[in-house]
């Protein structure tokens, strides 16, 4: 008799082990099927996310990950998602990163700057610099542009220096301080990369401080440029160089 209750034992056993492995094979399964939709076919991710999180809801990432397809269309979704990423693991950065940015499209400035700021105090990516940048350009916070833009500028990043210079020569043209804005632009394409549209903010600039001579010359390397193959103003560079360059 006792033989026979260790087979069953031993039966149990086996079945228990193989449902686990049957258990983790699946879910390491969806979770790198919803990784490869990921921000590819959001729809395709956002299901397997779904899936996956049918069967495990305590991993923050999966939240993390499902919110950032969510955040595209359903955004509210995908705060609740952030939120809920954020609960699992208080210090994940991205999913505050993310969650900042919802806020930010929201208009929901405040919240934004919190997750922002959160991110910044613990040590996350220096890239959440430019989206306060954003907020504070936005809004016209010139004080609080300019700390966050200088910041930009000493960092050994050669994007986010560049858009540091950007942020403070768009400032300084608004306040129509010509001269530190050309300052600034002219730094800003000192940059490795430069897309082009540096030469139309400087053009501008130049046209305002009246050297309209060189500022034709800024606007024929903006029209070589690949901002303005991308999505350049063709009509308002055409105006520009109508009523300037003759």
């Amino acid at each position: 008799m006792k033989k026979i209750i260790n087979q069953k034992h031993l039966v149990t056993l086996v079945y228990i082990c193989s449902s686990f492995l049957i258990f983790c094979q699946s879910k390491e399964e969806l979770y790198n099927r919803a990784r490869n939709f990921d921000e590819v076919n959001r729809d395709s991710a956002i299901y397997y996310w779904d899936q996956y999180i049918k069967i495990d809801s305590t991993n923050s990432e999966a939240f993390e990950w499902r919110a950032r397809n969510l955040e595209w269309f359903q955004s509210e979704k995908a705060i609740l998602d952030y939120k809920r990423a954020i609960d699992l693991d208080f210090k994940n950065l991205n999913a505050r990163t993310g969650l900042g940015n919802v806020y930010a499209k929201q208009k929901s400035y405040k919240l934004a700057l919190e997750q922002f700021q959160f991110v910044l105090d613990h040590g996350g990516h220096d890239g959440v610099l430019l989206n306060m940048s954003n907020i504070y350009e936005e809004n016209e916070n010139f004080d609080e542009l300019f700390k966050c833009a200088n910041k930009m500028t000493k960092l050994n990043d050669d994007m986010l220096s560049r858009e540091g210079y950007m942020k403070l020569g768009n400032m300084y043209f608004k306040q129509m301080k010509y001269n530190l804005a050309l300052d600034n632009y002219e730094f800003a394409i000192k940059a490795e990369w430069i897309g082009g549209f540096e030469y139309y903010k400087i053009a501008l600039t130049l046209i305002e401080l009246d050297q309209r001579s060189k500022a034709c010359q800024y606007l024929d390397k903006y029209l070589n440029s690949e901002d303005y193959e991308y999505g350049g103003d063709i009509q308002g560079v055409k105006e520009l160089i109508n009523k300037n360059c003759k």
